[in-house]
């Protein structure tokens, strides 16, 4: 028994031992861009976090860094050498993609802790248009102008001050948007949405999430909306002067007014409803399942 015991010490300690090595590799690389076109991103990125910020320089600044936990074997050290961004940059557009080698099981390796992080970080022009596409990874940008088109499997995603068409998915993950303006787009799979903003349209499909959104003053639909959720609540939050027409439908759920009054309602149920606020042209057509709609002014 002691013998069992001081072989389990043993292989405690040199896990933790193991757990405390570690390796980190930066790189940093720099493309200088035509001032008097849109910068044009696309990065594909495999268990990595991203992280895009502006600046007042006419070139993008790519730094990726890569840290190793565990073990530094000859095994695990060939492996984490051959991470590296296949980079392409042409005419103002930058393609990016992380590239891992072939990586077979092995049970030393795991139980040795080893583990990659991933953080990519780039710096660009205000005028820049994003597609990212990250898997086991979180997205954060900020104060961009431009075309924003993300998709997460596992990962969250946060807009920060970002000006234009906002086009977001998670498969695992929450949304988190502030201060921006333009329109939204937003499906979640399973995963919740805060937004705030100045907004012209509102798109957003949830299979098991919550939405909430805040529109801020200056805020005037050009389309009609689509909110869906099969299983979750959605709260609007809007100006006194928004103007919309609502189509509700709910399955197992009903419209909550909050001191809100809409008018010419053609149609008021447990779990349906259609009325107008203002002088509206377009309509805000919300669909769920399982869940209520709430209406707030500001």
């Amino acid at each position: 028994m002691k013998m069992k015991n001081l072989l389990i010490a043993l292989l405690a300690f040199s896990m933790a031992m193991m757990l405390h090595a570690g390796k980190t590799d930066l790189l940093e690389k720099r493309f200088e861009v035509d001032p008097g076109k849109q910068v044009i991103i696309h990065y594909i990125g495999v268990d990595d976090d991203v992280t895009i910020e502006k600046h007042d320089k006419d070139e993008i600044l790519f730094t990726f860094e890569k840290e190793m936990r565990g073990s530094k074997s000859k095994r695990n050290l060939g492996y984490f050498e051959e991470i590296h961004p296949e980079i392409d940059f042409n005419d103002n557009t930058l393609d990016i993609e992380i590239k891992y080698p072939k990586r077979i099981f092995n049970l030393f390796r795991s139980l040795s802790g080893f583990r990659v992080r991933v953080t990519s970080r780039l710096l660009v022009p205000v005028n820049t248009d994003i597609k990212i596409k990250v898997v086991d990874g979180d997205v954060d940008v900020s104060d961009i102008k431009g075309k924003a088109e993300f998709k997460t499997v596992d990962g969250d995603v946060m807009i920060k001050g970002c000006t234009g068409p906002l086009k977001l998915r998670t498969t695992d993950g929450d949304i988190e948007v502030k201060r921006s303006t333009g329109t939204l787009r937003a499906h979640t799979v399973d995963g919740d949405i805060t937004a705030s903003g100045v907004f012209s349209t509102i798109h957003f499909k949830s299979m098991d999430g919550e939405g909430e959104f805040t529109l801020h003053n200056g805020s005037q639909l050009n389309e009609d909306c689509m909110l869906r959720t099969a299983d979750g609540d959605i709260r609007l939050v809007f100006p006194k002067d928004f103007a919309f027409r609502l189509d509700f439908k709910g399955g197992d759920g009903e419209v909550k007014f909050h001191n809100i009054e809409l008018k010419n309602v053609t149609i008021r149920k447990e779990n349906r409803f259609q009325g107008e606020r203002g002088d509206a042209p377009y309509t805000i057509q919300v669909r769920t399942g399982d869940g209520d709609l709430s209406l707030e002014e500001l």
